[in-house]
């Protein structure tokens, strides 16, 4: 094949590949959104290092997303976290997910992680208990650790937590309706064996979503030192871009 040949075939791919990639995105944002929510810098922290010389459209906000325990648990909380086990991952759950609950599977501990559905909730019923367990632990032993603790969670931690998981879209939806508080990801769960009780366990193993990209003309509302309000929406492939940007009110 002559070079001009090969010149013409690669461009093509590149063609093809860009059209693909923008006829999702646009898929994606068609029709109303799945999800409309607001975050602020403590779920969308800025990378450290900005360096918004220039028409950088690079920039991208993290999504710090967190797992609550459950009640009992002394695992601490301690912002934001990657990954979590959840005690509402229980038996009858990981089952719906398609794992396999019996002894000799969790024995064998090699099942794999499987793809779910996961509900993010934002400012809910569990970033409040995860903040009343900060208190309690606060009153029980006020050390300086465990106040900067509580401060830590009052005014920084995010309060994203992954709250429940499932195989259908209609039928979470149907459970969590709140659009403006509840958004449904694609994400993984892990189960493995509690060794004490030696029943499954599920872990909440990620979220297919790690950033969320900030157009060029959004910019300007975002600071180092300043706090600042998101408002994201989920789309039809349940996948997020910001739609505003500004600065939080005081």
């Amino acid at each position: 094949m002559k070079r001009s040949h090969t010149l013409a075939a690669g461009l093509a791919l590149i063609l093809l590949a860009n059209a693909v990639v923008l006829g999702g995105v646009a898929y994606n944002r068609s029709g109303e959104p799945e999800a409309l929510v607001k975050l602020s810098q403590r779920e969308l922290p800025m990378p450290g290092e900005w360096g918004f010389e220039g028409e950088n459209s690079g920039v991208s906000l993290a999504l710090a997303w967190r797992v609550h325990p459950g009640p009992g648990s002394e695992a601490y909380d301690f912002g934001h976290s990657y990954g979590g086990e959840a005690a509402w991952l229980d038996r009858a759950k990981l089952e719906s997910l398609g794992f396999d609950v019996s002894e000799p599977a969790l024995r064998d501990r090699r099942q794999l992680p499987r793809d779910a559905l996961l509900v993010l909730e934002v400012d809910g019923p569990a970033y409040q208990a995860a903040l009343q367990r900060a208190e309690e632990r606060a009153r029980r032993k006020p050390e300086e650790w465990m106040l900067r603790q509580l401060k830590h969670e009052r005014e920084t931690s995010s309060r994203l937590f992954v709250v429940d998981a499932g195989p259908d879209l209609a039928a979470l939806r149907a459970r969590y309706p709140n659009r403006s508080q509840y958004a449904i990801v694609r994400g993984k769960v892990r189960i493995y064996r509690a060794s004490r009780e030696k029943t499954p366990a599920g872990f909440v193993a990620g979220v297919n979503i790690a950033s969320v990209h900030v157009p060029v003309e959004m910019h300007g509302a975002l600071r180092r030192e300043g706090a600042y309000e998101a408002t994201v929406a989920f789309g039809r492939r349940l996948e997020p871009w910001l739609t505003s940007v500004s600065a939080a009110p005081r």
